[in-house]
């Protein structure tokens, strides 16, 4: 059932469906405020593993850095003009802001794969999520 996979903080998920990835076409949305060495970071991964809708979610950032960065990416950016933490992806409507239903992945820009980490990885994340679910 989807309330197996749910805390009250937890944005819903859906179980038995199946479920592909690729990593061409799935969006990955970073949520991000006033980072950039990390997320530049991560998306040289994620560009270098062959992630191609990479969107950017601003969480109200005023650092300069970070802001020039995002006039600069060839990555689509969303730029809240709030504060929405952990959850902003669900509470600004992200989704149907950038018009996707369907698989997504939802990160941070301290998350970032080391050198060890298979280009591929986020490609199991379907599974692992399906296999461990209680």
């Amino acid at each position: 059932t989807t309330s197996a996979c749910r805390t009250p903080i937890e944005p819903p998920c859906t179980m038995g469906a199946a479920m592909t990835f690729d990593a061409s076409r799935t969006p990955t949305l970073i949520t991000s405020r006033d980072r950039l060495t990390p997320l530049r970071s991560l998306v040289t991964w994620l560009e270098e593993a062959g992630h191609q809708r990479i969107v950017l979610v601003d969480n109200d950032s005023s650092f300069g850095p970070p802001l020039e960065y995002y006039e600069q990416t060839p990555h689509e950016v969303l730029r809240l003009g709030a504060n929405l933490g952990h959850l902003a992806v669900w509470e600004a409507g992200v989704l149907d802001r950038i018009g996707h239903q369907g698989m997504f992945v939802v990160t941070d820009p301290d998350v970032v794969p080391d050198k060890g980490c298979p280009p591929d990885a986020v490609e199991h994340l379907p599974t692992f999520s399906s296999a461990t679910a209680m």
